[in-house]
């Protein structure tokens, strides 16, 4: 299901979140990244699949070829797919 792509699922109601992932976009030029609300259907099968609770919507969640990173973790392994100096993270 996520075996070949790279998910960004972010809180679809949150304002910071929404400037990151538009500081994402802006940075991705390969345009290898995905994005979906942690609210979203998408979203909501994704929590399901790694049993992770339907209704925690304040945590970073990056998906990389079908494996979970959050938090932290996860903004690191994002800065991979970014122009510039990022990938040096």
């Amino acid at each position: 299901m996520y075996e070949d792509s790279q998910i960004v699922f972010f809180d679809g109601v949150c304002n910071l979140c929404e400037g990151t992932v538009q500081f994402l976009l802006k940075r991705n030029k390969k345009k290898n990244l995905l994005f979906a609300s942690l609210q979203s259907k998408s979203g909501q099968e994704m929590l399901t699949h790694f049993n992770l609770p339907l209704n925690n919507f304040n945590s970073f969640v990056f998906v990389e070829n079908g494996k979970l990173y959050q938090r932290s973790t996860g903004a690191l392994r994002v800065t991979r797919y970014l122009s510039g100096l990022w990938p040096l993270l």
